[in-house]
């Protein structure tokens, strides 16, 4: 019998291609993946979008873009944080909690 560690079980992030929503007063842009029946949030900012990933200005669109071109490689790095558990958690009531994932430059 092989046991597996709750910890190694808990970081199965998967992304299903949800479009993804500019947030102007965090400077990023957000996206979601799940793991079993959690939602995470994921983050990457716009720094990270224009100075590594191409982004040709910080209007949405131009952000947009640069994301849908480097899809692959942000859920990489998010996947590789999330599993390394660098995450943050955000309590937005006594009962809710959210994971937020944040990348910026440097993960990139």
């Amino acid at each position: 019998m092989v046991l597996v560690a709750t910890s190694e079980a808990a970081m199965a992030l998967v992304f299903r291609k949800l479009p993804t929503h500019s947030d102007t007063e965090q400077g990023t842009m957000r996206w979601f993946g799940e793991d079993n029946d959690k939602y995470v949030e994921c983050r990457v900012t716009v720094t990270a979008l224009t100075r590594r990933l191409g982004a040709e200005g910080t209007e949405d669109a131009k952000l947009a873009k640069a994301f849908a071109e480097n899809r692959e490689k942000i859920e990489a790095a998010a996947k590789s944080k999330y599993a390394a558990g660098k995450v943050k958690t955000q309590r937005d009531s006594p009962e809710q909690t959210r994971t937020i994932i944040y990348l910026d430059v440097a993960d990139l």
